[in-house]
């Protein structure tokens, strides 16, 4: 590797692919596959990879969650004097539109 377009490649693609194995061997204690067999590897490697990106999706929506629940209460925050010089909101009259004399033409 002595051209400098393939060490970065390279260090980029150390960044990407190395920690999944490295969880792989700690986590799921992958140090050898259970099954002999290509077909029986490839299913068990298969699995394990699933069980890998099922993990990362939950961690992904639990950091949304996270997120969403952390704006809400920012917004509530900027908003809370205005919330607390209303009354009630229940004293609040609600405006209802007249109801049309005649039924609506897509009746």
């Amino acid at each position: 590797m002595q051209h400098p377009k393939a060490k970065k490649s390279f260090s980029k693609r150390k960044a990407m692919v190395e920690p999944v194995f490295a969880y792989l061997r700690d986590v799921q204690e992958l140090n050898r596959f259970r099954r002999k067999g290509l077909e029986k590897v490839k299913l068990e490697f298969g699995l394990h990879l699933l069980a890998y990106n099922l993990s990362r999706a939950v961690k992904a929506n639990i950091y949304a969650i996270l997120w969403y629940n952390w704006l809400l209460w920012v917004l509530f925050e900027k908003c809370h004097p205005f919330i607390e010089k209303m009354d009630s909101w229940e004293r609040v009259p609600m405006k209802c539109h007249s109801t049309p004399s005649k039924a609506p033409h897509w009746v």
